[in-house]
C-alpha cells in the first residue's frame, strides 16, 4: 500500500549510484552533471520514459586525482575521483540516444571540461555515442536491430536532445 515502503526506499538507494566526484564543480547546484539529472527528473515528473545508461571513467595510465578527509593529510587522502563520467539518455519510444560526456581533470580527449568557462550548459556536453565507446571500452545498442542501432547512434546532437525536451 504504502509506495515508500521499506523495499522501495532500499531498491532506491543503493550504492550502485556511488562515485566520488568534485562536487561544486559537477553535481553542485549549476554543475553540469545536476543540470542533467534535473532537467531528466523533470521530464519524468511530467510523464516521459527514459532508459539511462551512466557511469564512470578512468583513463588507462594516467594519474587518479585523490580525495578524502580533510583533517588528514593529503597523502592519506585514499579515494580516486574518475577522469570522467558518461550519461546516454534513450527516449526509446522516439528511437533517440543522446549521450554526454563530462571531463572532469581535462583527461579526456572528448567531452567538456566541467572547469571550462565556455561550458555554460551540460548541452555543451554532447557527444556522439562513439566517444564514449572509445572513451570506456563499451558497446552500446549491439544487441538491437543493425536498423534501430543504426538509428540510435546517429541521432546524439543538441537538435535530438531539444527534441527529447520539447524546446
Amino acid at each position: 500500500e504504502d509506495e515508500y515502503d521499506a523495499c522501495t526506499v532500499f531498491e532506491i538507494n543503493s550504492m550502485v549510484n556511488v562515485a566520488p566526484q568534485y562536487h561544486r564543480r559537477f553535481n553542485g547546484t549549476g554543475g553540469g552533471w545536476y543540470t542533467l539529472e534535473s532537467e531528466v527528473r523533470g521530464l519524468v515528473d511530467n510523464g516521459k520514459e527514459f532508459n539511462v545508461f551512466a557511469g564512470t571513467i578512468f583513463v588507462k595510465g594516467l594519474d587518479v586525482q585523490k580525495i578524502g578527509n580533510r583533517n588528514r593529510t593529503k597523502t592519506d587522502w585514499g579515494i580516486g575521483v574518475p577522469h570522467g563520467y558518461f550519461k546516454i539518455i534513450i527516449d526509446v519510444q522516439n528511437e533517440i540516444a543522446v549521450a554526454f560526456l563530462f571531463d572532469h581533470e581535462s583527461d579526456l580527449a572528448k567531452g567538456c571540461d566541467i572547469d571550462s568557462s565556455a561550458v555554460k550548459s551540460h548541452t555543451a556536453c554532447i557527444v556522439p555515442i562513439k566517444d564514449i565507446e572509445d572513451a570506456t571500452g563499451l558497446k552500446f545498442f549491439k544487441d538491437f536491430d543493425t536498423a534501430t542501432n543504426k538509428k540510435l547512434r546517429s541521432r546524439s546532437s543538441k537538435l535530438s536532445w531539444d527534441k527529447i525536451t520539447n524546446k
